[in-house]
């Protein structure tokens, strides 16, 4: 149970939070969406960035091996 938490609470964020970035644009007017912070890209929000999102793959995969 341990190993299973361990991999699916970091993926479990991380979906949490694009998932409420996609709402939040989506229920937003568009002149929200244009002078929202979220409406950057999503590689270029802090928890998205190419680095994370491979950290957070190669952490889940060596946790899931164990």
């Amino acid at each position: 149970m341990s190993v299973t938490k361990l991999v699916v609470d970091p993926m479990l964020s991380f979906v949490t939070k694009v998932t409420a970035i996609k709402a939040a644009l989506s229920s937003g007017t568009q002149n929200q969406k244009v002078n929202s912070v979220m409406a950057k890209p999503m590689k270029e929000q802090a928890f998205a960035t190419p680095d994370n999102v491979k950290t957070l793959f190669i952490d889940c995969s060596l946790t899931s091996k164990c």
